[in-house]
């Protein structure tokens, strides 16, 4: 819980619109937060507190699912590119422009070279942009987010998230404080997080209540700055942030939204910010 500056990225947007590469209710703070684990990252970490969020997601080939939403945005992605090592691009963006394939929510704002999640020093706030179009991957898919995070008060938090929600549910904004703009929101996935007052790396296996962590927390140096890995198959999902990664076991759906998020929740605390989004399906 100690003040310091942040810098945060995480979000990936695959569009025409874009210039990109692309194929494919707040609550106030209360106080908790997810307890690392024993041993630091070599170790099974203990339990944790709980996070959610929704999102929409874009299909390897390029073809939207006949479940997507009706009101798809008219520059929907164009079929995938090639990521290397075997692997496509689902959705890349450096968010020179906005594109009409994010949806944000709450707080969050896009401007020139990346999206304002949570504004610093505003008190309670919660923010989010989710893909509008459900993305499928084949074997892992792996998204890597650039964040900033400023903390401009004396109570840094409380933290960013990478969300992958089920393609049958509606992706919304989640509730603020310990809740990463995720977590209460009755959203059905994984996610992961990086809190920045508790200094913890989080893989989550639920979001409809408090965002189960079930073991999957660990001890991390946040800092102002960084890269938010999630790599995720069918029945795992890994969180990686700096030196510190982290493994466990969930069921994850194939097809889903995709959504970065974050949350404040309470004064002064810090503006939440992404640069650059990539994701990926690989074999």
């Amino acid at each position: 819980m100690r003040a310091r500056g942040l810098t945060f990225f995480l979000f990936v947007c695959g569009s025409t619109a874009c210039g990109l590469a692309v194929t494919g209710s707040n609550a106030p703070d209360d106080g908790g937060g997810p307890s690392a684990g024993e041993g630091g990252v070599t170790t099974p970490p203990g339990d944790a507190p709980n996070t959610q969020r929704d999102g929409a997601p874009d299909v390897v080939d390029g073809a939207v699912p006949d479940d997507a939403p009706s009101d798809a945005p008219a520059d929907a992605p164009v079929p995938p590119g090639d990521g290397g090592d075997g692997c496509t691009v689902l959705l890349e963006d450096t968010f020179t422009t906005q594109s009409l394939s994010w949806d944000a929510l709450g707080s969050a704002g896009f401007g020139p070279g990346q999206v304002e999640l949570t504004p610093g020093s505003q008190g309670v706030r919660a923010g989010a942009i989710w893909w509008k179009v459900p993305l499928t991957f084949a074997g892992t898919l792996r998204a890597e987010v650039e964040l900033a995070i400023d903390s401009n008060g004396t109570l840094p938090g409380h933290g960013i998230a990478i969300g992958w929600i089920a393609a049958t549910s509606a992706y919304v904004i989640g509730q603020s404080g310990q809740s990463f703009g995720l977590c209460n929101g009755g959203l059905v996935g994984v996610a992961v997080a990086v809190d920045e007052r508790d200094d913890q790396l989080l893989a989550m296996d639920a979001m409809g209540a408090e965002c189960s962590t079930n073991g999957g927390a660990w001890p991390a140096v946040v800092g102002s700055s960084g890269t938010l890995v999630m790599e995720m198959k069918a029945d795992s999902l890994t969180a990686r942030f700096g030196t510190t990664s982290g493994t466990r076991a969930v069921t994850a759906s194939k097809t889903g939204y995709f959504g970065i998020t974050a949350a404040t929740g309470g004064p002064n605390q810090s503006e939440h910010v992404i640069t650059s989004v990539r994701v990926t399906s690989c074999p």
